[in-house]
């Protein structure tokens, strides 16, 4: 069975960051008044060639079974025309084929990328306890060190509930941030949340996000939720 979210993460999900007395979603009801589709979305301002664009993403998109197929394509082109572009990351079997009939082109693969501490401890606190998880805890454990492109003039210094430095805007492709959603991104009701300033040699060239979850008093698992684009050194992003 899926799990139902609790109503305070809902509510923070769906609110817009720049106006908290707004829901950023579309529902649908059927004949007999009963919600049978949902659908979120984000529209954030971007930047390529000096000019600023704006872009849609959606979220939390889900439809009754007896519903799916044009339902969920109605929804889905509500919020495509929100913005001048539109863009989704990965998505079930049946969410990809919608996003193909919308016409959203595949431009590359998404990946999850891992920092393991402590193999036990990376087992112990997965969801789900397999003999594949413990192999892949002791391969992340072991791959991980062997990088040696780490950037040495790179340092993060945690905010003290001060607004973070935004990060620049580049001639490449990237979001305008603003400190309404950075904001809006550090009051997630569930998890603990880190801000920390990224400082190349003395100058502040952008922030990082960081959720924590606490499994238990000695068990804790983070993801990096954002990250200001860092250009195209890669010894950066490592």
């Amino acid at each position: 069975p899926r799990k139902v979210k609790p109503l305070i993460e809902l509510v923070w999900l769906f609110t817009d960051p720049d106006d908290k007395n707004k829901l950023n979603g579309y529902v649908a009801f059927d004949e007999n008044n009963k919600l049978v589709g949902v659908i979120g979305y984000v529209v954030s301002k971007y930047t390529i060639d000096n000019t600023t664009v704006s872009g849609v993403i959606s979220r939390s998109w889900m439809v009754s079974p007896k519903y799916r197929g044009i339902l969920g394509l109605q929804l889905l082109l509500k919020v495509i025309k929100l913005a001048d572009f539109a863009f989704t990351i990965q998505g079930s079997v049946m969410a990809q084929s919608s996003y193909k009939a919308v016409k959203l082109k595949h431009i590359f693969d998404a990946h999850v990328y891992y920092k393991v501490f402590n193999p036990i401890k990376f087992f112990l606190s997965s969801e789900k306890k397999s003999i594949k998880e413990s192999l892949r805890g002791l391969y992340y454990y072991s791959f991980f060190p062997s990088l040696r492109t780490v950037s040495k003039n790179l340092t993060l210094v945690e905010n003290d509930k001060e607004l973070p430095v935004l990060g620049k805007n580049h001639e490449q492709f990237s979001i305008v941030e603003s400190h309404n959603r950075i904001n809006w991104l550090m009051q997630c009701p569930m998890l603990d949340s880190f801000s920390y300033t990224i400082y190349d040699k003395n100058e502040a060239i952008g922030i990082a996000l960081c959720y924590l979850r606490r499994i238990s008093k000695k068990l804790s698992r983070a993801r990096i939720v954002y990250i200001s684009y860092l250009g195209q050194d890669t010894s950066r992003w490592i």
